[in-house]
């Protein structure tokens, strides 16, 4: 009887080292879930600063204004998005038609938050066509 008493010391040894290597995958999967659900959420709201923007924009469009305004052209601020970096760009072609002029806006929002080489960057680009 003598021979078997390490036996109970190593089977405990060996719990102790699988319920510990358990416990850390455990945690290293909860933080990279964490971190991948916090990026999807910055990515989810820089996308709804880029078309907040776009929404601004083609309203500017309807009420008269065109791509020459300052309000077309550069940063922008939406204030649910204040931490966001909003870039708006207009671009404008007319074509005369027999029987009308078309004018063709093209707007594009570049959306950016945090910084290059963080785990926390995103970056969006939407663009859109408007005819008027």
């Amino acid at each position: 009887m003598r021979t078997q008493r390490g036996i109970a010391l190593i089977a405990a040894i060996f719990l102790v080292v699988v319920i510990g290597a358990a416990l850390i995958l455990l945690a290293t999967l909860s933080l990279r879930g964490s971190q991948q659900t916090t990026q999807n959420l910055l990515q989810m709201r820089a996308n709804a600063a880029a078309l907040a923007a776009i929404d601004y924009g083609v309203q500017l469009l309807i009420s008269g204004s065109n791509c020459t305004a300052p309000s077309l052209q550069g940063s922008i601020t939406v204030p649910a998005y204040a931490d966001y970096t909003i870039n708006l760009s207009c671009t404008q072609n007319s074509y005369n038609r027999t029987s009308q002029a078309v004018n063709i806006f093209e707007l594009s929002v570049d959306v950016e938050y945090g910084t290059v080489d963080t785990p926390d960057y995103v970056w969006v680009n939407q663009k859109t066509t408007v005819e008027l």
